[in-house]
């Protein structure tokens, strides 16, 4: 019997996936053969494209579909720019043909997901991070059905809430979205997610059960040294003047030169928090700030007990 086979699938930009590149990367250390499905963009981590046992396999992008927020032409007149347009009295609704643009690329996706699901060898189990829900976890049950393959979804976040801060709460893609994830994340073999607080509303939203897998650092990634840290920011500090030390230019806010001119760390510096997600509405870093004014207010009192 020869090695088994793992198909990883990212309907999104691979090179822009680090998590399933961390996933696709164990896996091929463990010895299974793994296919990397999804779009290229930004190039793939060179371990991952270095592996014997890794194929990258760029599916085709949906063509630009323009919509009716663009123009609308009817006989001889176009009208450009709004979500509903007065013409003559007739109110011509742009929904129609936003909802037949999305119908579009998910018929499109759809076709080109399968096909490159079925055009290669066959896996044993599929991994498809979740979002986007649909058609992805519809394609991959759908080929698991087939193929008698196990599906395992990694839960990142939920599609249905991301439709929701354009469309609203109640809008009717929405709450299928909503009932797509519960149906086919309850048909998966295996859920993963991302925390404890994810796998707790999993279970309570739908009745899924998860295991939360945390991200981990890969070998790459290591304590910087105090030159290396001395070189980043002064760098950085022609483009970010709030790093370096106005009142003597060989100074960051972390670093300053010893006597031999030697970077050493300072002793008043402060504490640096670098995140790695973006400041947009899905993501709320508001609990990060208000994690950092907690812990604020703990070192003051703890440092005014010990006075």
């Amino acid at each position: 019997m020869g090695k088994k086979c793992v198909s990883v699938i990212v309907l999104g930009d691979i090179g822009r996936s680090p998590r399933m590149q961390y996933h696709s990367l164990s896996l091929a250390d463990e010895g299974y053969n793994v296919d990397v499905i999804g779009y290229g963009g930004s190039e793939p981590m060179k371990e991952l494209l270095s592996r014997e046992n890794v194929q990258i396999r760029r599916l085709i992008s949906t063509p630009d579909i323009k919509s009716c927020k663009q123009a609308i032409t009817i006989g001889r007149l176009q009208y450009v720019g709004e979500d509903s347009a007065n013409i003559f009295g007739l109110r011509v609704s742009c929904d129609l043909p936003r909802l037949l643009s999305y119908i579009l690329k998910t018929v499109w996706q759809s076709v080109v997901l399968l096909l490159a699901l079925l055009c290669k060898r066959r896996s044993h189990h599929v991994l498809v991070q979740n979002p986007p829900a649909i058609p992805t976890l519809a394609i991959c049950w759908l080929y698991c059905f087939v193929s008698r393959a196990n599906l395992i979804i990694d839960w990142h976040n939920y599609g249905y809430s991301i439709l929701a801060l354009n469309l609203g709460d109640r809008h009717s893609l929405v709450r299928l979205s909503h009932w797509f994830e519960g149906y086919f994340g309850a048909c998966a073999h295996a859920n993963l997610c991302v925390t404890k607080a994810m796998k707790t509303d999993l279970l309570k939203k739908w009745g899924i059960g998860a295991v939360t897998l945390y991200d981990r650092p890969p070998p790459q990634f290591r304590q910087v040294s105090v030159y290396e840290t001395h070189d980043l920011l002064q760098r950085l500090s022609r483009q970010y003047p709030e790093l370096r030390d106005l009142q003597n230019p060989t100074r960051t806010v972390l670093t300053e030169l010893t006597t031999e001119g030697l970077p050493a760390f300072r002793t008043d510096r402060p504490g640096v928090v670098v995140s790695s997600t973006s400041w947009t509405q899905d993501e709320d870093f508001s609990i990060l700030m208000a994690a950092l004014e907690g812990t604020y207010k703990h070192l003051l009192t703890k440092i005014h007990l010990e006075d």
